[in-house]
Order: structure tokens, then sequence, then C-alpha cells
């Protein structure tokens, strides 16, 4: 049983090593005009993708969903990082 939990947990890692490695890279090749569009600039960009695959978001630079819509309605945007 706890061979079985260790190895599901190993996989769970595997699996979000997996995904930052493949949004780091899409991130470092993103055309300039795409990445105006999201917001960010090149040294974000290279901070970004420097890190290593155990570094997830920083806190302070994940930015907070709004908390209402243009209508002034809450928002239903959910903010999950390293999920």
């Amino acid at each position: 049983m706890l061979r079985a939990m260790t190895l599901l947990s190993a996989l769970r890692w595997l699996k979000l090593y997996a995904r930052r490695a493949r949004t780091r890279r899409q991130l470092r090749d993103l055309p300039a005009h795409l990445l105006r569009d999201i917001g960010i600039d090149d040294a974000a960009r290279a901070r970004e993708s420097a890190r290593w695959l155990w570094q997830g978001v920083v806190a302070e630079e994940v930015d907070e969903a709004p908390n209402e819509n243009a209508r002034g309605k809450p928002s239903r945007v959910s903010l999950i990082p390293n999920r």
C-alpha cells in the first residue's frame, strides 16, 4: 500500500515537472507581439524560462483575478497556481 502511494506521488511530481517544462518552453518560443498581448516583457519571460522545474510560481508574481467583471458582478475566474 505504501509503495503504491509513493509511486503515485512520484508520478504526480513527474506530471507537474513535465507541464512546467512544456509551458516554460512555450513561453520562451512565444512571439513578441503575443507577449505584449498578455502583458509580459522580455525580462519576465527570461526569468520564468530560466527557472528550474521544481521552482513554482512566486506568490508576488501571480496577478490576482479581478473580483468583479465589467458589469460589476463577481468574477468566475479562478487563479490556482501550480495546478
